[in-house]
């Protein structure tokens, strides 16, 4: 790929994935369809927290009063009886009652309330009641944010003769490679094969298409961790890269690699409402990784000639980011060819990744209003 030649995108006869004039829908037979014919030239790519003294006191004094009154004036034989009782009363009565309830009472209770009490319920409201809540919730929040595939997509309106309208570039997630999720609603990314012998039907080794989707690169045994191509909703057209980033650690620190995908990009035309969509002739894909220096290039070519150059990508853990992809030749003819109004719409800004073990495969997209691409390539043995 050394030979740059001036090219235009003229050259390229291709046609459309595109929703036909007639009506909406996702079906065929409402004019709606995945693979209608047009011409073009382009690319589309887009740039989620104690009363008891009181009562012992009364009683002794009471009592003692009482008894030694009464008993002392009464006659020897009654003293005798007295003095036993008066004894035996006054010194029970006394010092049993004043020591049992001062020192029972008061210490006791102070005791146990201040220590069980006091403690106990502290330390356990604490420990369990604090601690766990905090660790369980922390657990279940973290679980649902970490999907096993994700991507890019954007998405413009597919309906010949109305403005294209593209939007710009969304992450996007999923539990499943043949599934996207765009605004909450799924897609499936599987072709309806039913009518392989019909005309609803294209396959080929690379790209495969019903009414409704086109997929890459479901039969290359190299690409196996990444899918692109684009899905059809009444007349949005979503235009997607997606699959299971490579781990960071994962993640070469040093060396270069080269990546290659035969026919396995595509231009998407944005320019003309009534010449819009994927094309139907493919592009081929070349990366180069320089992971000691942290950047990635690379170009999309038909066979000799080179028709988009991808510069200053840096790489970011899994992601490439800071890159762009630029129409090789930016002239007059190429301006035409996309309606181009200015020299800044020959550039898009870059969206890509690192994909599958050990960083075996890379996938990104580009767009701006006027063009898009999206490209998948694998490493070179």
């Amino acid at each position: 790929m050394n030979q740059t030649a001036k090219v235009t995108l003229a050259t390229l006869i291709l046609s459309a994935l595109t929703a036909c004039s007639s009506g909406g829908g996702s079906g065929s037979s409402d004019g709606t369809t995945a693979n209608s014919n047009t011409s073009s030239n382009t690319t589309v790519s887009t740039t989620s927290q104690p009363g008891s003294s009181a009562n012992n006191t009364t009683s002794e004094s009471d009592t003692s009063t009482t008894n030694n009154t009464t008993s002392q004036p009464d006659t020897s034989t009654t003293n005798n009886t007295t003095s036993q009782p008066d004894t035996s009363t006054t010194n029970n009565t006394t010092s049993q009652p004043d020591t049992s309830t001062t020192n029972n009472t008061t210490s006791q209770p102070d005791t146990s309330t201040t220590n069980n009490t006091t403690s106990q319920p502290d330390t356990s409201t604490t420990n369990n009641t604090t601690s766990q809540p905090d660790t369980s919730t922390t657990d279940a929040t973290s679980q649902p944010t970490t999907p096993e595939f994700t991507g890019y997509a954007f998405s413009y309106n597919a309906k010949l003769g109305k403005p294209t309208n593209p939007g710009p570039t969304i992450t996007i997630n999923s539990d499943s490679i043949d599934t996207i999720v765009v605004n909450g609603k799924s897609y499936s990314l599987i072709p309806n094969l039913t009518g392989i012998s019909g005309g609803s039907v294209n396959i080929s080794t690379i790209w495969q298409s019903d009414d409704t989707k086109i997929v890459c690169c479901g039969t290359k045994t190299d690409i196996k961790s990444v899918k692109i191509g684009a899905v059809l909703d009444n007349e949005t057209l979503y235009t997607f890269v997606q699959g299971k980033p490579t781990p960071e650690d994962q993640i070469p620190t040093a060396g270069r690699v080269v990546y290659q995908g035969n026919g396995t990009a595509k231009l998407i035309n944005l320019s003309d409402q009534d010449n819009k969509g994927f094309q139907n002739s493919s592009l081929s894909t070349h990366i180069d990784a320089d992971f000691d220096n942290k950047n990635v290039s690379g170009y999309l070519y038909d066979g000799s000639q080179k028709f988009f150059d991808i510069t200053d990508g840096k790489i970011n853990g899994n992601d490439i980011t800071n890159g762009k992809v630029s129409l090789t030749v930016q002239d007059e003819d190429n301006k035409q060819a996309l309606n181009i109004d200015n020299n800044a719409q020959f550039s898009a800004p870059l969206n890509a990744k690192f994909y599958g073990e050990n960083a075996k495969e890379v996938a990104g997209t580009a767009h701006n209003e006027k063009w898009g691409v999206i490209f998948a390539a694998s490493k070179s043995e």
